[in-house]
């Protein structure tokens, strides 16, 4: 099950963003691993499989059922390695919410939406802090490691509709040409955010 806090109501036309490299500088994911390791060394076997798909990640050579397959692989050895994992995650914000980007302070509204490839676990402090009240994310259950559906590619625009149905997306923000399908659901503009800087990819006729 894919982790959302929201309130479903639907408020016509809203703006969506992607989270890692779009409203933080980096991949919080990678970032928060790296914090794991001063608890837990034995998480250092992971290095060479996570560096490389990460790599095709940003290439965009990885598809939603390979990083499905990933996920199920890793996960339940990630929990297994972490089992504070969700503690920890309270922990890296405290410092980790220094890399949150500026720009989003002056374009943040109320019903903005924050949907994620990365696990709620990881995310649910840092919204809180951003006052993001609707965000949608991967899920692992961090006991289990048992992974639902992850908030990735085409995934990520069906889960837009599933969950947020009679709502339409006016402006929409990533960093990735991964986000293709929720570019396409865009009524108004796409941008690509690089560090701060904003730049127009597609202008839509805004309805």
């Amino acid at each position: 099950m894919v982790n959302c806090i929201t309130n479903n109501k639907a408020v016509g036309n809203i703006n969506v963003y992607d989270f890692d490299n779009t409203l933080y500088d980096g991949e919080s994911t990678l970032d928060f691993y790296f914090f794991c390791l001063r608890h837990h060394p034995s998480l250092f076997r992971f290095i060479p499989v996570i560096l490389y798909n990460f790599a095709k990640y940003k290439m965009c050579l990885i598809s939603v059922a390979e990083f499905e397959a990933l996920a199920e692989k890793y996960a339940s050895d990630f929990v297994r390695s972490c089992p504070d994992s969700a503690e920890l995650s309270e922990k890296f914000w405290i410092n980790g919410s220094k890399k949150l980007k500026s720009f989003y302070a002056g374009v943040r509204r109320e019903d903005d939406i924050v949907m994620s490839a990365s696990f709620s676990f990881l995310l649910e402090p840092v919204s809180r802090i951003m006052n993001v009240k609707r965000l949608v994310c991967s899920e692992v259950d961090t006991k289990s490691g048992e992974v639902g559906t992850l908030c990735f590619g085409k995934n990520k625009a069906r889960l837009f509709e599933k969950m947020f149905p009679g709502e339409t997306i006016d402006d929409f923000y990533t960093d990735s040409l991964n986000d293709k399908p929720m570019m396409e659901l865009a009524k108004g503009n796409v941008y690509i955010v690089n560090k701060e800087k904003i730049t127009l990819y597609k202008r839509t006729e805004k309805r």
